[in-house]
């Protein structure tokens, strides 16, 4: 079977709709001095200092546009750091979003204790939305932070078309850079070098930093392991729901792509093409950017240049490449790819629709029957869950067994869960446990119309203890919910932990209908 695409895509879209942000009880300003400059924070209704909307580079704007980051020059008068910055361009299907800006590479703090003398745990995270969209802003870190006792950072780092073309031109424009394509992810380099720098004066230890992120957050947490431009600047890594076999981009291919999606702009390829691009308004530039995509891939992800990534991160694991120093944690959800098959309107398919849809999905083409047959519609509650266990199995499940299997092979240590609970939302609870479901529940998402219930907030802090507990100390086993996690390897039965709502406990024999997959 060919390589097969990943299809998280147009799901970041409902993101915003699920875990929105409103304002904050604030009081009590806290002063911290970065080295950039001094920044004045505020307190949340639980105890939490926030900082929000600290620059961490100079605004990518003018000749900065599809160029490495900059560090953000310092300042001497105190920035009030109470409010968000702007949320990096992007569009929402088709719609180019409303209060943008290209100056937006900011990132916010939470902390318990900017003081303390035993300086906590970082956790740094890295928002989904498929490359594309979204921002650090979408979950708050108050309650990770308070009840996981831990520093949680996030950030806005570029997007689609700003954060991840590449063109020959830009490749040969910097001599000291050859380079082109991965501007986002340059920015979250950055971003973990200001951690580095500054997040002791935030109560934060530098030498005791976790990444995680879901989706496209995830993706990037696997290039961040194997990238050797971080290297030393995080400790730990969790990846939700983000099958690394994702970022796997050639430059030929990226450069080939950028061409195709800037021709509308009308820049000819002569003296002052660069110039040309660089004069367009960001919403200009935006409208060369393709939908979001539907079943058939993501649009934007960081280029196997050889200098930020040699290969996909899914083929350095193979090779053995990933640190045997950097326990990893994954999750993924039940029913991942449901949201996908509702946000692609095919919930109420019939059974001739969901033949047609699978025989466009599958390549080769001999297959079609073989996985038609294994996934017969009749299995399932409709069609559509038909079409979404194939996604689900294909496109997250399979290949991230694939992912810990190489990783634990190789001597790093793996620890596996299984995300089985839904959302008590009536426009979601037929998805089941959709994909970013679980996002709500590692940030005790309590507010607003969308927050957790009772039940759900008890499963909300046996993850954070969990999430916490390896954070602090490189092993998720946690004594608030008395289940040992063990760590995942072929020898051991493939062990992993389960959540529900009403249940935690450890299984075995990890996904196995992935063996009908593998042998394809």
């Amino acid at each position: 079977m060919k390589k097969l695409k990943v299809v998280i895509g147009i799901t970041a879209i409902f993101l915003a709709f699920f875990s929105p942000n409103w304002a904050f009880a604030l009081s009590k300003a806290t002063k911290v001095s970065t080295e950039s400059g001094p920044v004045v924070g505020v307190q949340a209704d639980n105890g939490i200092d926030m900082f929000l909307g600290i620059p961490y580079a100079e605004p990518p704007v003018g000749e900065l546009r599809w160029k490495a980051p900059q560090p953000i020059a310092p300042w001497s008068k105190p920035l009030t750091a109470d409010n968000y910055g702007p949320n990096c361009p992007q569009k929402r299907v088709d719609k180019v979003a409303s209060g943008t800006s290209e100056d937006c590479l900011r990132l916010n703090v939470w902390t318990p204790d900017v003081a303390s003398t035993e300086k906590l745990p970082v956790m740094v995270w890295f928002h989904p939305g498929s490359f594309s969209i979204n921002s650090g802003n979408t979950w708050g870190g108050k309650n990770l932070a308070k009840l996981g006792n831990v520093v949680v950072v996030s950030m806005n780092y570029r997007l689609n078309v700003f954060g991840f073309l590449a063109l020959e031109e830009l490749k040969a424009e910097d001599s000291n850079h050859p380079t082109a394509g991965n501007y986002g992810f340059e920015d979250q380099l950055l971003s973990l070098q200001w951690v580095q720098q500054n997040i002791a004066k935030f109560g934060g230890n530098p030498n005791n930093v976790t990444i995680f992120g879901e989706s496209s957050g995830g993706m990037a947490v696997s290039a961040l392991l194997v990238s050797p431009k971080a290297k030393g600047l995080f400790h730990k890594a969790i990846t939700q729901s983000g099958p690394s076999a994702a970022v796997d981009r050639s430059m030929e291919q990226a450069i080939k792509e950028g061409n195709e999606r800037l021709s509308p702009l009308g820049c000819e390829k002569e003296d002052g093409f660069l110039a040309c691009l660089r004069s367009k308004s960001a919403d200009e530039v935006q409208k060369a950017i393709p939908p979001e995509v539907g079943l058939s891939g993501i649009a934007w992800t960081p280029v196997n240049d050889n200098i930020f990534l040699a290969d996909s991160p899914a083929d350095l694991f193979k090779q053995g490449k990933a640190p045997k120093d950097i326990p990893v944690l994954y999750l993924v959800t039940k029913d991942e790819q449901m949201l996908m098959v509702n946000g692609q309107n095919m919930m109420d398919i019939d059974e001739k629709t969901y033949k047609k849809v699978v025989t466009g999905l599958i390549k080769p083409k001999a297959d079609v029957k073989k996985v038609l047959k294994q996934y017969k519609a009749s299995k399932f509650q409709s069609p559509a869950y038909a079409l979404g266990a194939i996604l689900t199995d294909r496109d997250v499940k399979c290949l991230i067994r694939n992912e810990l299997r190489d990783l634990s092979k190789s001597g790093v240590d793996v620890y596996m869960s299984f995300f089985m609970a839904g959302r008590d939302i009536p426009s979601v609870k037929a998805l089941g446990a959709f994909h970013t479901v679980d996002v709500d529940f590692v940030f005790f998402s309590d507010e607003g119309s969308f927050g957790l219930n009772e039940a759900e907030k008890v499963l909300s802090r046996s993850v954070i203890s969990h999430w916490a507990s390896f954070a602090h100390t490189g092993n998720p086993n946690a004594m608030a919910t008395g289940v040992a996690w063990p760590k995942y390897d072929m020898q051991s039965g493939e062990q992993y932990i389960e959540f529900d709502t009403d249940n935690i406990s450890v299984e075995t024999k990890l996904f196995p209908q992935c063996d009908f997959w593998d042998a394809l």
